[in-house]
């Protein structure tokens, strides 16, 4: 396998599986927007005590490459075996030696129709991936599916202000709006009833602090961007589930504010929304940055 491309790349777990399908039509409707070629992974089991078995290894191996081939993905997918001791080592693996921008897994074979929770490699990746994270819902395969609006949830962190940048990538390119959801949750911020009067000073604060950066965000983003925004005040998960069960297409979060930089790791609020996400979701690592806002800000450096 090459050690790596200049081309942007869309790693898909893939195992056969119906839920598999659902993660490479995910990978199908980011592709175009982000520029990336699909590569599908099919990781089979590699374990230190058998890896000196060359009958075990030929095997193995054969069994990958034959469900490789049978995947119908199209000839313009590009298809990868790897061998690893677990499905989400492989792909954290390739995703690595490809560099690449974004894995895409399926949801659980136990999640309903429609719901996005993942299953244990997913869970392993949205807690260490080296690169952004996809989860298709279970059935999107059998749907059309279109990216018509995008909802970003914000939260004053830097991370969440990467994730607006790569739904700004996306938006432009897709001709998709962008819907922004701020929620403060007083509680979340040290918020106690026992502070009396200055309790509800201090929310409202928070929430006016808010509301002037994400106005502010939104004002920066590209022209040709359609995006609102929406700032509300309770149960953060609540808030961004409600929102995005009207319309929206994909959401985008955030990684947890620590951890290494361009790396995945989920934190509790984000893990109970993908739970109970309505529509794919995309999170983005920490340290992210877009390919627009890249190069808005090269231009700045060479006027200034």
């Amino acid at each position: 396998m090459p050690s790596e491309t200049s081309e942007p790349t869309i790693i898909v777990g893939y195992d056969g599986r119906e839920e598999a399908g659902d993660a490479v039509a995910l990978a199908r409707v980011l592709a175009a927007p982000l520029g990336a070629r699909i590569v599908l992974g099919y990781v089979y089991p590699l374990w230190r005590p058998l890896s000196n078995d060359s009958e075990y290894v030929a095997a193995a191996r054969a069994e990958a490459d034959a469900a490789l081939a049978g995947a119908a993905v199209g000839d313009d997918v590009e298809r990868v075996a790897v061998p690893a001791p677990s499905a989400a080592h492989g792909l954290h693996d390739l995703a690595n030696e490809r560099h690449a921008q974004l894995v895409v897994v399926g949801a659980s074979r136990h999640a309903g129709v429609g719901r996005v929770v993942p299953g244990s490699v997913g869970q392993k990746l949205l807690h260490g991936s080296p690169c952004a994270v996809a989860i298709a819902p279970r059935g999107y395969a059998a749907e059309a599916n279109h990216l018509r609006v995008i909802q970003v949830a914000f939260d004053l962190t830097d991370e969440s202000e990467a994730a607006l940048r790569k739904a700004a990538e996306i938006a432009v390119a897709e001709g998709a709006t962008i819907r922004v959801v701020a929620v403060v949750d007083p509680v979340e911020y040290g918020y106690t009833p026992v502070l009396g009067s200055y309790a509800i000073s201090y929310a409202d604060g928070l929430k006016k602090e808010l509301e002037e950066r994400t106005r502010a965000l939104v004002d920066e983003l590209p022209s040709e961007v359609r995006a609102d925004a929406k700032v509300q005040r309770g149960n953060v998960c609540a808030h961004i589930l409600g929102e995005a069960k009207n319309g929206v297409n994909l959401l985008v979060m955030g990684s947890r504010g620590y951890g290494p930089f361009q790396s995945v790791l989920a934190g509790s609020v984000s893990s109970r929304v993908i739970d109970g996400a309505p529509c794919p979701v995309l999170v983005v690592p920490r340290g992210s940055r877009s390919a627009i806002v890249d190069e808005r800000d090269a231009e700045a450096v060479s006027v200034h």
